[in-house]
């Protein structure tokens, strides 16, 4: 993960990633890839790395701090300064209404549970050089690894319940907030109207792919979808996951495969 970013799927990315490519090798014609809430990217970073030949990349995310970060490592020449911050030059950053990804990176990297800027000072452990040099270098090898692939690369930020996001040929993996965690207004009306959303994105005609990742099991059916499960994992308090089935889970991730019926 590039950011320590709080519900990412840095544990998990490996697991879907090999989902994915599992179903491309049966489906030809797939050439992009997109995550609608793409966050830190942290499963389409690891997509690129398996050297799949994709002519297209779009990272969306309606966050404009997460967005500018991807645009700004993306798009340009610009990679994050590794300075540590004093508590008076963390507080001047975080009164700033000025978004920059250098201000997304301080307030990623340093706050309480990767949450933006929500901490009321740096830990004192995230704030050494070292700390933030390694995230520095892993924002690096990013921006490398997608220069080297030679697919395009799209980043928007816009709200995927009300923009008219259309794929084409396209692995779509959706990663939405789930209920109950989050306080950014997704509610059941969001989660019926992205449903909804899927059914357009599942026309057999459109040749996509979806992948939907949720805290909770899914009904079988929803609406003209199929959804089938393709794992779940137990999670720790610690964020890890849970091999053993005796450990007490804080909670547990689900990933599906959504088809039209």
């Amino acid at each position: 993960m590039v950011l320590r970013y709080f519900a990412g799927k840095s544990r998990l990315a490996h697991r879907i990633t090999q989902c994915i490519v599992a179903a491309l090798r049966h489906n030809k014609g797939v050439s992009c890839y997109a995550e609608p809430f793409a966050g830190m990217f942290r499963v389409g970073t690891n997509i690129c790395k398996t050297h799949h030949n994709f002519s297209d990349f779009h990272l969306n995310d309606s966050n404009t701090d997460v967005f500018e970060f991807w645009k700004s490592l993306l798009l340009t020449e610009w990679l994050p300064d590794a300075t540590p911050l004093t508590p008076q030059e963390y507080t001047e950053w975080k009164q700033s209404r000025n978004i920059s990804a250098q201000r997304t990176f301080y307030g990623y990297q340093l706050s309480h549970r990767g949450t933006f800027f929500s901490g009321k000072l740096p830990r004192a452990l995230y704030n050494k050089q070292q700390s933030l040099q390694g995230t520095r270098r892993r924002a690096r090898d990013i921006k490398c690894l997608f220069q080297a692939s030679q697919g395009q690369i799209r980043v928007t930020c816009v709200d995927v319940l009300t923009a008219s996001l259309e794929y084409t040929n396209t692995v779509v993996f959706c990663d939405p907030p789930y209920l109950g965690t989050t306080n950014h207004g997704w509610n059941e009306a969001s989660e019926r109207t992205f449903w909804l959303i899927l059914e357009q994105w599942a026309d057999q005609k459109l040749n996509n792919l979806i992948f939907v990742s949720s805290n909770r099991v899914l009904p079988r059916v929803i609406g003209l979808l199929r959804t089938r499960r393709l794992f779940a994992v137990g999670i720790g308090g610690n964020g890890q996951p849970q091999k053993d089935t005796d450990v007490p889970h804080h909670h547990v991730e689900y990933l599906y495969r959504v088809t039209r019926r």
